[in-house]
This record gives C-alpha cells, structure tokens and sequence, in this order.
C-alpha cells in the first residue's frame, strides 16, 4: 500500500494503482478515461472518437455494444471471463499483467491497465472484472482512421 493526495485527501491505495484523469471538469467518464489511457490520445481526441465511431448505430460508447465497435475499431481483442467464482480483480489482473495494455469492463465502470498499473480517479483494485479488451502489439497496428480534426 502506499499513500496518495487525491482531491486535496490523503488516502491509502494499493501499490499499482495511479491516479488518472486527462479531463479535471467531469467524472462519469471512465469509458473515455480508459480510453485516453490506452491509446495515449487526449481526452477530446478520445471522446470524438468514440462518438464517431458508435454514430452510425445510434449507440452510446459506454453501452456494451458500443464499446464493442470502439475497440474493435482500433484491433483491441475482446477476452471474456464467464466463471463468475474465478474472475481476477483490477488488482489481481494488473500483478498477472506486468507488461501489455489492457481496457478491463467491470459492473458498470472501465478502468485502463498498462505495463502493471492500473489508472483510475479511485482504487478500484478490489473491483472484479468481467472481461478485457487487449491492446494490439506494435506490429499487429490497425489501418482504422482515427482523424478526429475539424470536430474540435
């Protein structure tokens, strides 16, 4: 455990966990805060991003399916985890995960694990997952247009 300032408190969190939020006027926004996260877009480039890319469906991207059309989109792969005894937890799933960049789904919420870390505005260590959209490697790159000029 280690102690961080968060929101002007100090407050013990678990060792890999590190305080993330690329947008300081909201929270509610953790589809797009993972996504930040993962892609190292800022948040505006990752909300119209998501936006565009679940338009066409008329789909939220915080909804299941559209965050299934957001991440297939950008060549992440979807891995389910249906053994509701055995699901790992944010923190679990991190110490398993040393290296990689991984979108974990939660009961409604979705927090970003990168090389070990996981980045949220709160510990959500203890949270257990449902499954997790895995990162493409470097040579494994989509062709997917990510241009969100002119929308900004």
């Amino acid at each position: 455990m280690k102690k961080v300032t968060i929101n002007g408190k100090e407050i013990n969190v678990h060792d890999q966990f590190e305080y993330f939020q690329p947008n300081t006027h909201i929270d509610g926004d953790c589809v797009i805060r993972a996504l930040c996260k993962a892609t190292g877009w800022d948040w505006k480039k990752a909300y119209c991003f998501a936006f565009i890319s679940t338009i066409k469906e008329q789909l939220m991207p915080n909804c299941k399916d559209g965050e299934r059309i957001v991440y297939k989109k950008l060549g992440y792969k979807w891995h389910a985890h249906n053994n509701r005894k055995k699901r790992p937890s944010v923190l679990e799933f991190a110490q398993e995960h040393p290296e990689g960049t991984y979108v974990l789904s939660l009961a409604k919420h979705h927090v970003c694990v990168s090389n070990g870390s996981y980045f949220d505005i709160w510990d959500s260590g203890r949270r257990k997952i449902y499954g997790y959209w895995q990162k493409p490697e470097e040579n494994e790159k989509t062709t997917t247009d990510t241009r969100t000029e002119g929308l900004l």
